[in-house]
């Protein structure tokens, strides 16, 4: 097997325990801070797929002030873009943090995105890792996802179901489905969090308007989002856009020496703009 066939998920365990751990011994708030200076806050998804900012964590953290949380989700209620907004506010205001940039991957694009819409004046910078303005699907899964966020339809859907649809729309050679649905198989209430927690997201429309500057990433070995809709993201106004070639979903992960260049580069012009 080439090294670029080689899964990565191993590491990504190894990688997340660490997480947890900073994030257990930051005590009840689960907030984690490192380094110092402008603060830098990456958007969780699950506080179990925080992994995929380890190498950009660690990077950042030698100039910047990283912040990196475990963030509530619910498999019975709503908790979506807004709430997830929402608890990005609390977290800044527990930090003290006025302004900061943002950088999310995934879905969670849309809290940044709907931050944004909230909050302008506390943005200094977006940078989107793997979100696309809309998320496409085929059409008969399109028709489902809109039955099954209006409905109680994931009371009668298997969660071991839930799981493998997703690990099949995310995994890549370097992140297997196979492996991948053991790891979002053991999250538990799956359909309810993918009906509750995560398509609140992916229907949510994402806007990289405003005046701030905004870093659009993405990559041509995407599964879940077609690369032509990461680009779309960033034909809006203020936006630049950077391509990884054979970019999975979990680029920053499995491209993490290219994306963190990438979004180094980004926030440092950012800061000593020309």
């Amino acid at each position: 097997m080439s090294a670029s066939m080689t899964s990565l998920i191993p590491a990504a365990i190894a990688a997340q325990r660490l997480v947890a751990e900073e994030l257990r011994a930051s005590g009840d708030e689960q907030i984690l801070c490192r380094g110092s200076g402008d603060a830098i806050v990456c958007l969780p998804t699950f506080a179990e797929l925080n992994f995929v900012y380890a190498p950009l964590a660690d990077a950042l953290s030698r100039s910047w002030r990283v912040v990196l949380y475990a963030p509530r989700v619910s498999y019975v209620s709503p908790f979506g873009p807004a709430e997830r907004a929402t608890e990005l506010m609390a977290v800044l205001d527990r930090l003290g943090v006025a302004r900061a940039h943002l950088v999310a991957w995934s879905d969670a694009g849309a809290v940044v995105s709907e931050f944004s819409r909230r909050a302008p004046d506390r943005v200094l910078s977006r940078v989107y890792l793997g979100t696309p303005a809309a998320y496409v699907m085929p059409r008969g899964l399109r028709l489902m996802s809109a039955i099954y966020a209006r409905s109680g339809l994931y009371r009668f859907t298997p969660d071991r179901l839930a799981a493998l649809l997703i690990a099949l729309l995310m995994g890549s050679p370097a992140m297997p489905s196979r492996q991948l649905y053991r790891r979002i198989r053991a999250l538990g209430p799956v359909a309810g969090y993918l009906r509750f927690s995560i398509l609140p997201c992916l229907r949510y429309p994402n806007r990289a308007a405003g005046d701030c500057a905004t870093l659009v990433v993405g990559g041509d070995a995407d599964r879940f989002v077609p690369l032509d809709e990461i680009r779309r993201l960033a034909e809006q106004p203020g936006a630049d856009f950077a391509y990884v070639r054979g970019a999975d979903h979990f680029l920053p992960w499995t491209k993490a020496s290219e994306v963190t260049a990438t979004v180094s580069a980004f926030l440092d012009r950012v800061r000593r703009p020309t």
